[in-house]
């Protein structure tokens, strides 16, 4: 039954191979996923193991036009999970906030604007010249109500009075201080509206205990990165460089990467990757310790089930 499927998955994977780029496994892996996302029906039905070995049968094929190549190394594999962080620590919404980084001014319920205290939000005020009465001295007959030959004043008709010209006999003018609006620019808001939540410092995000960090979930047929691997697993101290990872980066396929934070329980150095899950393949149980996903957006990925809970405080 198992040669079958074997010989069923390099028969695709001759039909698969002038598809795929040149390159290391990675890119026929990364490239195989794309076709299986264009493909969903089809490949829905694969399990995890499938898909890892026509991703080293079109690898073989590609390089050698034939598959000994991917069968030499389905023999030395082996799955690693790995993680690694630049110690960036995991920002939340700021709750006073909900991450707006402002809230309105109390002051001005937000509007930017308070009543005039002068007018008390009417936006006028008592005129000085006629204080209110709306009417001044008559500027003919200089209040008496009659001309210089004693006759009755034509301008205030006897009155001695004339409306007052700076508020046009209303006995009010416009407020200075508001301009007649009645209100004013709110002095706690600078006119904003609102104010920088102090919980925040305005950003809208409070910075956590937790740190950000990568897991890497792959597989390899490198023996040396195996022993390097096995040696620091569960260990407080990083497995391994970036550097020198990159250096067996012809031996390895990543096959999945995940965005966590957490809080740890040691200070973890950066561009350093800490190991914790190292099993060759007869080691697990290959229908629930690999998985293949796929998500809504029909995106492949293949899962390992190692925990990181060794370094999680």
């Amino acid at each position: 039954m198992q040669n079958r499927t074997d010989n069923k998955l390099k028969s695709v994977a001759k039909k698969l191979e002038e598809l795929i780029p040149e390159g290391n496994a990675q890119i026929v892996y990364d490239k195989l996923r794309e076709i299986m996302r264009s493909q969903k029906e089809y490949f829905e039905t694969y399990s995890a193991l499938s898909v890892l070995k026509l991703t080293l049968y079109i690898y073989s094929f590609k390089k050698t036009k034939n598959f000994d190549l991917a069968d030499s190394i389905m023999n030395k594999l082996f799955f690693a999970s790995l993680f690694a962080t630049e110690n960036n620590p995991h920002k939340e919404t700021c709750d006073d906030c909900d991450g707006g980084g402002t809230y309105n001014c109390d002051d001005c319920d937000g509007t930017g604007n308070v009543t005039c205290n002068n007018c008390d939000g009417d936006g006028t005020e008592t005129c000085e010249t006629c204080d209110g009465n709306g009417t001044a001295e008559c500027g003919t007959c200089g209040g008496s109500g009659e001309d210089e030959e004693g006759e009755t004043c034509d301008n205030c008709s006897g009155e001695g009075t004339e409306p007052c010209d700076d508020c046009g006999g209303e006995g009010k003018t416009s407020c200075y201080y508001c301009s007649g609006d009645g209100e004013v620019s709110c002095n706690n808001c600078s006119s904003y509206g609102t104010l920088d939540c102090e919980n925040c410092d305005g950003i809208g995000e409070i910075e956590t205990d937790k740190i950000e960090y990568d897991i890497y979930e792959l597989c390899s047929w490198d023996n040396n990165l195996y022993n390097i691997l096995e040696s620091k697993l569960d260990k407080d101290e990083p497995a391994i460089s970036d550097e020198n990872l990159t250096k067996f980066n012809k031996s390895f396929i990543i096959l999945n990467t995940v965005e966590e934070y957490d809080e740890f329980n040691i200070e973890l150095e950066e561009d350093m990757y800490y190991c914790f899950g190292v099993n060759k393949i007869d080691e697990i149980d290959l229908d629930t310790d690999i998985k293949l996903m796929h998500l809504s957006r029909n995106k492949f990925y293949i899962q390992l089930n190692d925990y990181i809970g060794n370094y999680i405080a």
